[in-house]
């Protein structure tokens, strides 16, 4: 009897024994994750850079980082489309154009905001049908969150309509304001335009 337990007792101090290191393991594992997680903060890339000098208005710095994003081949298509936006920012749309273009040549994910600033673009040097077509490649994107894009969408549309009017098709920017002023019923300036039309 005093032999089994004593067989016992050293079984459970066996056991304890390997249970010690086992915990100290797990403790040091734990620690050194944890100094590997802090030690691991990463300096940003350059396109991360560039997409943050964008949101803080530094074009300068958006462009160059941009530039270099598409020297290292690092998201050619994010850095065009940051220098494209930040072309039309500054308002010089030819080049904005130029570089959302390449962007979505490239590849570059085709957002309603993209198509708006083409379409924008293309309606400012005159060419009237290719902004149509923008502003229509646009509106035909089926977007998961439409609440992100609803000033954007309104805005493609009221310019297709004065696309249409520049190009004296009375008819089709009748029909489109009509589903304008539907769509848009508190926008005052579109119901004297809709007034308008029904005299062409």
């Amino acid at each position: 009897m005093f032999m089994l337990m004593f067989g016992q007792m050293k079984k459970k101090q066996r056991n304890r024994k390997k249970d010690i290191p086992v915990k100290r393991i797990s403790k040091l594992t734990g620690v050194l994750i944890l100094l590997l997680l802090v030690g691991c903060t990463r300096e940003p890339t350059y396109i991360e850079k560039a997409a943050q000098y964008l949101e803080d208005g530094h074009y300068n710095e958006a462009v160059k980082y941009s530039e270099l994003a598409i020297f290292n081949e690092e998201d050619v298509a994010l850095a065009w489309r940051i220098i494209g936006m930040v072309r039309f920012r500054e308002q010089n749309f030819a080049e904005a154009s130029e570089a959302l273009l390449i962007a979505l040549e490239n590849g570059g994910e085709k957002t309603p905001i993209i198509f708006n600033m083409l379409g924008v673009n293309a309606l400012r040097a005159g060419n009237l049908e290719e902004a149509i077509e923008f502003f229509n490649a646009g509106l035909a994107i089926d977007v998961i969150n439409i609440q992100d894009y609803s000033e954007v969408i309104r805005s493609m549309k009221i310019n297709r309509i004065a696309a249409y009017e520049w190009l004296y098709d009375w008819e089709m920017a009748k029909q489109l304001m009509a589903e304008y002023v539907l769509l848009y019923p508190d926008d005052e300036g579109a119901r004297r335009e809709f007034i308008f039309l029904e005299t062409r």
